[in-house]
């Protein structure tokens, strides 16, 4: 994550005139926060497409009920465990290996 806020144009202190962004630190704890909140909505939207009445199509699709069920299962699984750990997903490889790990 700290590799993000290096390479945003103006997320260091010293390009911004925002009193909150100049203060040392603040910029990349905003950003973290953003990357935590990003992926929780990422794991209840898994979890209202595969329970809720707005379903994914490409599941429904899935003419293998016991198929689909499982699909379903670990769309589920997945949508819970980026909601429980969001937090502690600190990059873009360690999200892809927990996507991975449930897929």
């Amino acid at each position: 994550m700290d590799d993000l806020c290096r390479a945003l144009p103006g997320a260091g202190a010293e390009k911004s005139r925002d009193a909150a962004l100049a203060y040392p630190g603040y910029a990349s704890a905003f950003l973290k926060k953003v990357w935590a909140d990003a992926i929780g909505f990422c794991g209840t939207e898994l979890i209202r497409r595969s329970v809720g009445l707005s379903h994914v199509a490409d599941i429904d699709s899935i003419r293998d009920e016991a198929m689909r069920h499982e699909c379903l299962r670990h769309a589920i699984s997945l949508g819970k465990a980026l909601i429980v750990i969001a937090e502690r997903i600190d990059g873009v490889d360690e999200l892809i290996a927990r996507i991975r790990q449930y897929g």
